[in-house]
């Protein structure tokens, strides 16, 4: 990941972006085989206010997004991101993943 495959990693900042949807979503950062940090994105909307009753919800088109700044957590080798929901739907858009690379030291 990240172009470089031997140099550790210090994480720094994640952005998911899902498509309009319907479930809550747990988000988790693994790292080395090990998790590193979960947290959860409510996504469920609610449609718009209207003066008069629908039989149906207008949804917003709005993207979803699930932003979580990283600093501070263990440096990593390898990374990737885990998203589930036990309930309702999701539709990924993308993800992003930074992180400052930890350049090799003569000793």
């Amino acid at each position: 990941m990240f172009g470089e495959p031997v140099n550790d990693k210090d994480a720094y900042h994640n952005e998911v972006r899902f498509f309009p949807s319907n479930a809550i979503v747990n988000l988790t950062l693994t790292t080395d085989g090990a998790d590193l940090f979960t947290w959860t994105k409510d996504m469920r909307t609610s449609g718009q206010s209207l003066p008069v009753d629908l039989p149906f919800d207008l949804d917003n088109p709005q993207a979803v997004t699930a932003r979580r700044g990283l600093r501070g957590k263990t440096p990593f080798n390898e990374a990737f991101l885990k998203i589930e929901s036990a309930a309702g739907w999701w539709a990924l858009r993308n993800v992003t993943l930074s992180a400052y690379l930890n350049t090799l030291r003569n000793q």
